[in-house]
């Protein structure tokens, strides 16, 4: 296994995460397509493979600890190790900070900023080891320019750029980079 096409994508489902697969995948890339929805995630590597691609699919829900800890003892396993991973898996709400109930920030937050933060603290070790690969995380545009109506989602995706920026420096000295992206508005199934 090449040193450098080794990519683990969190949310690889549909959507972005689907969309970054099939990049990786027209590179030649191996790519783990990870979803909680596993008829999903085969879906990608179903068109990884077409687009010259390969690599491989399982359930990873980010809310689980476990998951992770399972991804990342696979790609130890199968691969030796991982080049890229991008946590990406997302989800949104909207309203008013006054009317939205608590339980769906709690939704918001355990999945956006704590998916992202099991994914860093689940992969960091491993990266620090091999003293090579990337981390990119995906925040969001709301989450630097926040729109009324979003407080959950703004809140969280600003949490993301906060802990990718302080990840950037605490790996910098093991040749890991990390990169948060803040993408604005497009087509996804991410509300």
């Amino acid at each position: 296994m090449s040193k450098s096409n080794r990519v683990l994508v969190t949310g690889a489902g549909s959507g972005l995460g689907r969309a970054i697969a099939l990049h990786y995948a027209q590179k030649g890339a191996q790519v783990a397509c990870t979803d909680r929805d596993l008829a999903s995630a085969k879906e990608t590597l179903a068109q990884v493979i077409k687009e010259g691609g390969g690599g491989m699919a399982f359930a990873l829900d980010v809310t689980k600890e476990d998951d992770f800890i399972a991804a990342r003892e696979r790609l130890q396993s199968e691969w030796d190790g991982v080049d890229l991973v991008v946590n990406n898996a997302g989800v949104a709400t909207a309203g008013d900070i006054d009317a939205a109930p608590l339980s769906d920030w709690e939704w918001v937050v355990n999945i956006n900023l704590f998916g992202v933060v099991r994914g860093c603290k689940t992969f960091a070790p491993m990266l620090k080891a091999q003293r090579s690969g990337h981390v990119v995380n995906i925040a969001s545009f709301a989450g630097i320019a926040n729109p009324p109506g979003m407080g959950s989602y703004n809140a969280s995706k600003a949490g993301v750029v906060a802990v990718s920026e302080t990840l950037r420096h605490e790996l910098a000295e093991f040749g890991v980079g990390v990169t948060v992206v803040c993408p604005a508005f497009f087509p996804t199934n991410l509300m």
